[in-house]
This record gives structure tokens, sequence and C-alpha cells, in this order.
């Protein structure tokens, strides 16, 4: 399932065991930066973070993008380390392409 988590923990649990793979877009974990992007907080992904990283750790499978004007290296880094942290392992930092440049 390719997700960005942002759904009711609900949504979550009733169809956690039915998924092989959870591919989830983690923008940033930076709150202000989240909000400014999505207009919504990232409370709601922080917490099924940690409810997929306790029930299904090796279900995990994390991109986070860098998007030009929103996000830079060093975000994503802080993103990856602070993931890492919470026990996921495989995270993977792309640069998100618009087809208007390559530059982020």
């Amino acid at each position: 399932m390719e997700t960005a988590i942002n759904v009711p923990r609900e949504n979550l649990e009733a169809v956690m065991d039915r998924i092989d793979r959870f591919f989830i877009d983690v923008k940033t974990l930076n709150g202000r930066i989240y909000r400014e992007y999505t207009g919504k907080d990232n409370d709601q992904v922080l917490q099924n973070l940690q409810l997929l990283v306790d029930k299904c750790p090796e279900k995990i499978g994390i991109r986070v993008p860098m998007i030009k004007g929103y996000n830079d290296r060093a975000d994503c880094e802080q993103t990856k380390r602070l993931l890492t942290e919470m026990g996921i392992e495989d995270i993977e930092i792309f640069k998100y392409r618009t087809g208007l440049s390559d530059e982020v």
C-alpha cells in the first residue's frame, strides 16, 4: 500500500493485517514545514508511524522526498535520523522531480 498515513488510526488498524508492505511517503517530520506544505498537522502521521513500528516494523518502507521550495537535504537527513530513532530501517531519501527543475 502506498500512503502518507495521515489517516485516522482506526482506518490503519482496519487494514494492517491485510497489507504485506507499507510504502510510506514522509515529507518531513518537522511540524512547521509539514503544516506549511500540507495545511495539516503531522501528529496523526507520527502516531500512525509509531503504531506500525510497534505492530509490524518489517512491513515499513519510507520514502522521504526532497521537494524544491519545501524542504532541503538537511531537513531530509533530520527526518531520516528521527525515523531511525523510532526503529525504522528501510528509509530512502530521493529528489522529487517536478519536470520544471532538477535542482533542490
